[in-house]
């Protein structure tokens, strides 16, 4: 799993033509992102999400997709209600997890 410190770090490494800024920003963001999609997969477990809700979490994840889109990286969302629901697929197939070449996005320890 990894926190906002780590993937930063990773981020910089795997990106060396972006900025420490660019960087950072899309950390801020995709980690904002991440925690509504890992909030809306716990209500889900419990219910039905709502059409508002349901129309609210589409735009989030076209938000995220615009994100990840500008910097070429492709994603996955699963219904994890632990707090790993979005996983960045990197181009170097760099891997924070021992069950799929994926980045966590663990919004459970947000540092």
């Amino acid at each position: 799993m990894s926190n906002k410190k780590e993937t930063t770090k990773t981020l910089t490494k795997e990106f060396k033509d972006k900025s420490e800024h660019e960087i950072f920003g899309f950390v801020t963001r995709l980690f904002d992102y991440s925690k509504i999609i890992d909030k809306y997969n716990c209500i889900s477990c419990e219910r039905e999400l709502s059409e508002n809700e349901t129309k609210y979490i589409d735009k989030v994840n076209l938000k995220l997709k615009k994100l990840c889109d500008d910097f070429q990286i492709k994603f996955t969302i699963q219904g994890d209600p632990r707090g790993c629901g979005v996983k960045l697929i990197l181009p170097s197939g760099m891997s924070n997890s021992i069950f799929e070449r994926a980045w966590n996005v663990d919004t459970t320890n947000n540092n």
